[in-house]
C-alpha cells in the first residue's frame, strides 16, 4: 500500500512538473482577472434614516367615523406610507430639489487610456450645461485644466475638442456650457449627463428600500456609489414626505371644521326658529297654561323646550369642537351622541376620495 502512495505521488509531481508553465501563466492570468475587476468595480454604499409614523392614531376622516373603518385603516397604515414614499410624486419633488442630472468621475489612466472612472461627490468644478440637439445624453464629457484660467474640454461622441475659460457661458451646436473652478486640479475629469427626469425616477426607485423595522417606523434606505448623494436622497425624501403627511392632516382636520362650522350654522337658525315658535306659543295661550285647560297644549310648549335644551347642548359642543386644533375619534363619538347626524362625514369622504 506504501508503494502505490509513493508512485501516486510521483505522478502528481511529475504531471505540475510537465505543465509548470502552462500553470503558473493560467494562474497569474487568473489573479490579474481577479484584481483588475476587483480595481475596476465601482464600490456601493448604503445610507438610511428613521421616520416615525402614527398609524395607531386616525389619519383619514373614515377612522373618525362611528362604526367606520379605522380599525382596518390602522393595520395598513404603514403599507400605504410605503407606497406613497416609493411614488413617482415624491421622488419628482426630490429631483426638484437635488440636481441628478450630473455625475462626476475623476479618470484614473495608463498611456493615454481612461482604465479607471472613480464617482467624485465633491469636484472640483461645477458645470451648468443644457443639451441642445438630444445627443447627449449619457455621454462622457472630458474636462482637462490648461492654465489657471482655462480648460480643455472634448468629447468623443459627437467628436469635439476646444479650450475655454472657466466661468465663461459657450455654445456650440450640440450643448451650452459653462464651467465653473472651484479649485484647481492636475486630474482628468469626465461627467455625464442626464435630463430625463423619468428616468432619473425610477432610477431613485429601484434603488430605494423602504422596510419596517416596527410597528410606529418606517427605515428609508438607497444604495449609491456616491455616499453623499445618497445621504442627501435619503434625508430629503424624508423631509418631504414629512411636510406631505403634515400637509394632508391639516387637509383633513380643515374639512371637518367646515363640517362642525355648518353644523354650527344649522343648528344656530334652528334654534332662533324655536325660540321664535317658543316665544309665539307662550304669548297666544299663557292663559290656557296657567288654567292648565289644554293639556295636549302645555305638553307641546314641553317638548318644544325639551328640544330647545337639546339643540343648545349639541351648539355648545360643536363650538368647543370647533376651537380645537386637533380632532380625534373620542371627539367625533361625542359629537354622535349629542344626536347631530354623521351623513354629511360620508359626502365629504366622497370628495376627499375623488380629489385624492
Amino acid at each position: 500500500m506504501e508503494n502505490n502512495h509513493q508512485i501516486d505521488l510521483r505522478q502528481i509531481l511529475g504531471v505540475f512538473t510537465t505543465y509548470k508553465w502552462t500553470i503558473l501563466v493560467v494562474t497569474l492570468l487568473f489573479t490579474a482577472a481577479v484584481a483588475a475587476y476587483a480595481y475596476l468595480l465601482k464600490p456601493m454604499f448604503h445610507t438610511s434614516t428613521l421616520v416615525s409614523i402614527e398609524h395607531k392614531k386616525a389619519l383619514t376622516l373614515e377612522s373618525l367615523l362611528p362604526g367606520g373603518v379605522g380599525a382596518a385603516a390602522a393595520t395598513s397604515a404603514l403599507d400605504t406610507n410605503i407606497r406613497i414614499l416609493k411614488s413617482r410624486k415624491i421622488i419628482s419633488r426630490v429631483l426638484d430639489k437635488i440636481d441628478l442630472t450630473k455625475t462626476y468621475y475623476k479618470c484614473k489612466t495608463f498611456r493615454g487610456f481612461i482604465i479607471k472612472r472613480i464617482p467624485e461627490d465633491r469636484p472640483p468644478f461645477e458645470v451648468i450645461f443644457m443639451d441642445r440637439s438630444g445627443r447627449m445624453s449619457g455621454k462622457y464629457i472630458t474636462v482637462i485644466q490648461t492654465s489657471e484660467n482655462t480648460y480643455l474640454l472634448h468629447t468623443k461622441e459627437p467628436e469635439f475638442e476646444k479650450e475655454f475659460r472657466f466661468g465663461q457661458l459657450y455654445k456650440t451646436p450640440d450643448f451650452m456650457i459653462n464651467v465653473i473652478k472651484k479649485r484647481d486640479f492636475d486630474e482628468i475629469y469626465q461627467f455625464t449627463y442626464n435630463a430625463d427626469k423619468l428616468s432619473l425616477i425610477n432610477g431613485i426607485i429601484a434603488n430605494l428600500k423602504i422596510t419596517k423595522p416596527t410597528e410606529d417606523l418606517l427605515e428609508i434606505g438607497y444604495t449609491d456609489f456616491l455616499p453623499l448623494r445618497a445621504k442627501k436622497i435619503v434625508d430629503e425624501i424624508a423631509k418631504i414626505y414629512i411636510d406631505y403627511n403634515l400637509k394632508s392632516k391639516m387637509t383633513e382636520n380643515e374639512k371637518l371644521l367646515q363640517f362642525v362650522d355648518t353644523r354650527l350654522q344649522f343648528i344656530r337658525k334652528t334654534l332662533k326658529r324655536y325660540g321664535e315658535k317658543l316665544k309665539a306659543f307662550q304669548e297666544e295661550n299663557t292663559q290656557l297654561i296657567a288654567n292648565k285647560e289644554s293639556g295636549e297644549l302645555f305638553n307641546r310648549m314641553v317638548a318644544q323646550k325639551e328640544e330647545l335644551t337639546k339643540l343648545q347642548y349639541r351648539l355648545k359642543e360643536l363650538e368647543k369642537l370647533r376651537f380645537k386644533r386637533k380632532i380625534v375619534y373620542a371627539d367625533i363619538m361625542r359629537l354622535a351622541s349629542t344626536g347631530i347626524s354623521t351623513a354629511q362625514f360620508d359626502t365629504w369622504m366622497e370628495k376627499l376620495r375623488q380629489i385624492r
